[in-house]
């Protein structure tokens, strides 16, 4: 199993908002140090964010109301993009999928990868 491997593989993960207007970099910070010390969060502006989200396929609308705390929740598309090496969508991961599942999956991707490489 990929978990059990010894090699050196790096995977990079990754994070963007899409609620630029509330998440500025501190924030984005704070929130992935939660995940993982790896995680790389990304904000932007909201062309920017549009932009990305289009590229991805990926939904977002922010509800168009606060509530006295000045929060709002934010209805989005929940995907794991899995990007190769040289930035070419290889496959996604919904909700359906358990974690072990995600690993095997990429651990087959990268020996692929590194196969093809080679």
């Amino acid at each position: 199993m990929f978990a059990e491997k010894k090699e050196d593989i790096k995977v990079q993960p990754l994070f963007i908002t899409v609620d630029p207007e509330r998440d500025n970099v501190e924030a984005v910070k704070r929130y992935c140090k939660e995940f993982s010390p790896k995680l790389l969060g990304l904000t932007g502006t909201n062309e920017q964010i549009t932009k990305a989200a289009k590229a991805f396929r990926v939904y977002f609308s922010a509800a168009p109301a606060a509530d006295e705390d000045n929060d709002y929740i934010v209805d989005h598309t929940i995907i794991i993009y899995l990007i190769d090496p040289e930035g070419k969508f290889v496959d996604y991961y919904g909700q359906n999928k358990t974690a072990v599942q995600m690993a095997e999956h990429i651990g087959s991707y990268i020996d692929r990868f590194k196969y093809l490489r080679w």
